[in-house]
Formats: C-alpha cells, structure tokens, sequence
C-alpha cells in the first residue's frame, strides 16, 4: 500500500500541527482556537484522519492494521485529544476509532483500555454539560461506544465498577436526549448491550445493579411527549426487561434485597 510508505510521515506532521495549535491555544488562550491559522492546521488534522479513516474501511487486511498501523497512532492520535482543550479536540478521532473497531473486532481489545482513558471522561464532560454543544462529539462518542459494545463486548467485563457505571449513565443521558438521532443511538446501544449482557456470564450482577434504575430511566422517557419518536424502541427495552426476569438461569439470585 502506499499509505505504508508516508505514514510515519503523516502521524508526524499531525503530532507536528498539534503541538502548534496546543502553543497557539498556550499563548492566546482559548480564543486561539477560533483564529484562522488555527483552523487551517486543524483541517490538516483532520483530513489526516480521515484519510486513514478510508483506507482502513477499504483495507482488507486485518492483521496488518492491527499490528503496524494502531499502535503507531495511539500516542499522536489519542494522546493529543486527551491533553487538548475541548474546543480544539477533533470528532473524528472518534468516529477513526469507532471504524477500526468494527473492522477488526476483537483484534483491538488490547487497546480498548487505552481508548476509554484516552476519549471517554473527557468527552463525557463536553457533551453533557447541555445538550447543544458539541453535536458531531456527541454523535461520534455513541458511536465509538456502540462499536466497542457490539465487537469488543468482554471489555467491559474488565472495567471498573465506576467506569461501568460512568458507561450506563452516558446511555441513560442519550436516551434522554430531545435529539432524536441521538436518543435512537442510546436506545439502540442500551438494547444491544442488554442483549449481550443477557448471554454473559455477568447477566445476573450487571441485572441487580441496573433493572431497576433502568426500567425507571425508560419509563420516564416513555411517558414524555418529547420522546414519542422513540417510543417502538422503549417498548422494545421493556419487553427485554420484563421478558428476562421470567427466564430460566438467566437472573440466579434476586435483583433486589
């Protein structure tokens, strides 16, 4: 491929640009971010990105991605968007990395880790603060988080009970979103989730710790007119839900004491 010959080139003139937008933003403060030869360099990042972005979908390829190509741009990729001030921190790193995870599935589970430190928290903080700010962050982050959900699921076997806990309260807000592309993102990830939830072995732990709180979040937005366009999803969940608790070896032990 050609893009093996350049891409240690282009991962530096990225890590290049970003050092000068993090020295423009250091200097100016955060209005740095809005000048236009800030701009300029960030539509270098980014063209960047989605450059590797192509070729990793039209890759066939899997192994060599995974082993030549994704641990060379987790530090200038990932690295740079966690140390960056929010306005200065590309969408499309997200959806990059939403991408390779769904191209090469569980060969990214070493790195799963690294993404969620990396992208997660940060991002969380942006996009919550109202629900305006930062829509293609939003999107994109859901997307990220469907992905890993859908092909890295034992990951979140291995995370944390707060970071768990910080991944079903992210859903729950999409959901509750008035946006419907975003609140349809939430629902369709807490459904899939549920489902693998549903086969694992951690069915009955993960069940006791949230059924409850998530037959009250879906019935809250069940019952607002503000979510009608969601409601054939609810009823979806909900019959997921109800459906679950009646089926054998699936919930061992009671879901409350």
């Amino acid at each position: 491929s050609q893009l093996v010959l350049i891409y240690v080139d282009m991962l530096n003139i990225y890590k290049m640009y970003s050092e000068l937008i993090s020295a423009s933003i250091a200097t100016g403060g955060p209005h740095a971010s809005k000048t236009s030869i800030v701009k300029l360099m960030r539509t270098v990042k980014k063209v960047t990105l989605r450059l590797i972005e192509t070729f990793v979908e039209k890759s066939e390829d899997a192994n060599a991605i995974a082993e030549q190509f994704v641990p060379q741009m987790l530090d200038p990729i990932l690295g740079d968007y966690a140390r960056n001030i929010p306005d200065a921190r590309e969408p499309e790193v997200l959806s990059l990395f939403a991408v390779i995870i769904n191209k090469l599935g569980p060969l990214m589970e070493q790195h799963v880790s690294k993404i969620f430190e990396a992208v997660f928290e940060c991002t969380l903080q942006m996009i919550t603060r109202n629900f305006e700010d930062f829509p293609d962050h939003r999107l994109k982050f859901f997307g990220l988080l469907r992905a890993i959900t859908n092909h890295c699921f034992s990951c979140l076997y291995s995370m944390t009970p707060v970071q768990l806990k910080l991944v079903i309260d992210s859903i729950v807000w999409a959901f509750r979103h008035t946006e419907r592309n975003v609140a349809e993102t939430g629902l369709n990830l807490l459904l899939e989730m549920l489902v693998s939830f549903q086969k694992s072995e951690f069915a009955t732990q993960f069940h006791q710790t949230y059924f409850m709180q998530l037959v009250q979040e879906i019935f809250a937005v069940m019952t607002d007119t503000f979510h009608k366009p969601g409601f054939k999803l609810h009823a979806r969940i909900m019959h997921h839900l109800f459906e679950i608790v009646q089926t054998p070896d699936v919930i061992k032990l009671p879901l409350w004491d």
